[in-house]
């Protein structure tokens, strides 16, 4: 684990500049245009903005490890932006927890023999506090999963499959580096295959 920290403390910064990058790109094509999203001015995880209907996944393959950090406003996920409280809340919670730690999990790594070995909540999945406290009004949720893969140079492309359990979530910006290679790519509920190599 310390390895994997490692890893990601090392890409951090490069995934930041890339988004930085990209969102001055978008900015100046679009600064005379206005979309349905629902945009905050205060700055989530990592310093990027908080945007309804996009997510962000982070991934980084080096060696034999997958290192993957999926961050997206709580809205998309369990469909309201404050801490669950109520009992149906509590119920949603569980069932999103579900799917992240279940077996197919958000995304499907294909031809490098990889399986998860740890799913960690890292934040934004934590049901309210006794006293009533929901916290901030928006917050990200972010998860990071680790995978193991026993064929790495095998590995082609991953399907992001977490459009299919989360309804809210439109574009999903993912950065990535294997190896000495690097990119990004935007994918949609329609064309949801990452390629990587």
């Amino acid at each position: 684990m310390k390895h994997l920290m490692a890893i990601y403390l090392l890409v951090t910064p490069l995934f930041a500049s890339l988004a930085m990058a990209d969102s001055a790109g978008a900015h100046d094509h679009h600064h005379d245009h206005h979309d349905h999203h629902d945009h905050h001015d205060h700055q989530g995880h990592g310093q990027q903005p908080h945007v309804h209907g996009l997510g962000r996944l982070n991934l980084v393959l080096e060696d034999d490890l997958l290192l993957v950090e999926f961050i997206s406003p709580a809205i998309n996920v369990l469909g309201f932006e404050h801490r669950p409280q109520s009992d149906e809340e509590l119920g949603k919670l569980a069932d999103v927890i579900a799917i992240f730690e279940g077996a197919d999990g958000i995304i499907q790594p294909a031809g490098g023999g990889c399986h998860r070995t740890e799913t960690s909540l890292v934040e934004g999945l934590e049901p309210a506090q006794e006293n009533g406290n929901t916290g901030p009004a928006h917050f990200d949720v972010v998860v990071m999963l680790t995978y193991q893969c026993a064929r790495a140079e095998r590995l082609k492309h991953i399907d992001i499959s977490a459009f299919h359990h989360f309804a809210g979530l439109e574009k999903i910006t993912v950065q990535w580096v294997v190896n000495a290679s690097q990119g990004q790519q935007t994918v949609t509920a329609s064309d949801h295959r990452l390629r990587i190599l």
